[in-house]
């Protein structure tokens, strides 16, 4: 078997426990029953995983958590689950004021900052951010 093989990355969609817990465990939210998360592996390791909840119809939250090199499929995939399978028109991003690396993630992503409400984190404000559909880059494969 070539070692292009084995590195191959994989999404993984179905173990929303595991994946939720390794989120939170790398500063993200904690996983709650009847959330969706769709991860990435590489290398047999977790280096990426979105996870979805609060759905009410026209908009969804997501929350992320990225250790390692992501794929233009799992990109993909985490755009087209909230935009494409549950028809969003948003998606809702709360980020702490305290963590650069996320914030400059969700701009470079997409999101746009909308609203700081201070106070609202333990280290400090919480920053609501929002992706448009019409504002996604990532629905469009480049596998």
């Amino acid at each position: 078997m070539s070692s292009a093989v084995l590195s191959a990355p994989r999404i993984i969609d179905t173990d929303h426990e595991r994946l939720g817990t390794w989120m939170h465990e790398h500063g993200a939210a904690r996983w709650r029953q009847g959330a969706t998360c769709i991860g990435l592996e590489r290398h047999g390791q977790l280096v990426a995983s979105a996870m979805f909840d609060y759905y009410n119809g026209a908009s969804i939250f997501a929350h992320i958590a990225v250790t390692g090199r992501l794929s233009h499929e799992w990109l993909h995939r985490i755009c087209h689950y909230p935009f494409v399978q549950l028809q969003c028109q948003v998606v809702i991003g709360l980020v702490s004021s305290t963590n650069l690396a996320a914030q400059r993630f969700d701009e470079h992503f997409g999101f746009k900052k909308q609203v700081t409400i201070p106070g609202a984190d333990p280290d400090g404000d919480t920053l609501i951010y929002t992706l448009q559909k019409a504002d996604c880059r990532f629905l469009t494969r480049r596998d």
